[in-house]
């Protein structure tokens, strides 16, 4: 059963702390001109929650990365596969070098990496482990750049398991946004987009900074889904490849304790479909690993950190199944939304 993990920048329910750093929030159309979001952080690692379902011996990794003009001091991005570093970008001023596969033979500098600076720049990843060796290819600014093929580490060997993360160790200065994760093949022409809303039902209490609060399990929000401005640009017909519910911000006030769970859930013409619990808590130890984070906060926290444009939100990100044969249009009119939920269920 294939999976796929789609995130256009918010920040994971579960991610792995170094230094007491949390990942951010950065804002801006020039990190992700689509969608407006990226992360960053001070070199921390973002696990991706769940991103692997079941075993693999191929695995796809798409992402965007904007690079700075010029750095003061040197910079990394890290991507880990299953404890081990598949990839990596190193900026020191304005100079640029690749290190596929944690090996400093394949490294790339230059005007050779084909990267950009100033601008946002599409990684693709296409990783097999199988046999004794993994090999990774990889491109740059698409599919028409190859900048390395078939290139093995017999250090690496051994099947992408079950449980297994993928984690991106990212910088302050490099924004990282439109992750999608797939154990098959992702098409270069493959994009993230978020789709408009034509109305919102919910029973809970609408506040004037767009935000939705309740204190009442089975208190609901719904976005119904208005996919029609999309139509220019992809066309109604286009394939839709895979879909993901966000809400950005999502935390407890701590007033309402009764309500610490949500759930996502849609709602089509034919079905009504509920999906695993989310759960808010405090993190005690900011050394630990949490898994299902999501800040218990007071309104003052909230619109202190709202403020910022590098901002610590914390978000619900739900992926969502399609089918094969989902078009754009079949899209329009779904309700998708959350509802606060009773922890017995």
């Amino acid at each position: 059963m294939a999976f796929k993990y789609l995130n256009p920048g918010y920040i994971p329910q579960s991610y792995a702390f170094s230094n007491n750093q949390a990942v951010r929030i950065v804002r801006g159309n020039i990190y992700n001109p689509r969608c407006g979001v990226a992360l960053i952080s001070d070199n921390t690692n973002c696990t991706i929650e769940d991103a692997i379902t079941n075993g693999t011996n191929y695995l796809y990794i798409k992402f965007d990365i904007f690079l700075p003009e010029t750095t003061t001091t040197t910079i990394y991005t890290d991507v880990v596969a299953s404890i081990k570093r598949i990839f990596r970008i190193k900026q020191t001023g304005s100079t640029v070098e690749v290190l596929p596969l944690n090996n400093e033979d394949y490294t790339i500098s230059g005007d050779d990496t084909n990267l950009k600076l100033g601008r946002v720049n599409t990684i693709s990843l296409q990783l097999y482990t199988g046999g004794t060796n993994w090999s990774l290819t990889t491109y740059i600014n698409d599919a028409e750049y190859p900048i390395c093929g078939g290139l093995t580490n017999s250090n690496y060997s051994g099947i992408v398991n079950a449980g297994d993360y993928i984690i991106f160790s990212i910088s302050n200065k490099q924004p990282v946004s439109n992750i999608i994760i797939s154990d098959e093949e992702i098409n270069f022409k493959e994009v993230i987009v978020e789709v408009d809303s034509s109305a919102v039902e919910t029973t809970m209490t609408a506040r004037t900074d767009g935000t939705y609060a309740t204190a009442q399990i089975g208190d609901y929000v719904l976005k119904i889904l208005d996919t029609s401005g999309l139509y220019g640009n992809f066309g109604s017909d286009c394939k839709v490849l895979g879909m993901a519910a966000v809400a950005a911000p999502a935390f407890a006030t701590g007033g309402a304790e009764d309500v610490m769970l949500v759930k996502c859930r849609t709602i089509s013409d034919t079905a009504m479909t509920d999906y695993p619990l989310k759960f808010f808590f405090d993190r005690e130890d900011p050394d630990d690993y949490d898994f299902y984070y999501l800040k218990n906060m007071t309104e003052e926290q909230f619109a202190e950190i709202n403020s910022s444009d590098t901002a610590a939100l914390p978000c619900l990100l739900q992926a969502l199944p399609v089918n094969s044969n989902t078009k754009l249009a079949d899209l329009n009119g779904l309700k998708v939304g959350w509802v606060a939920s009773d922890p017995n269920e």
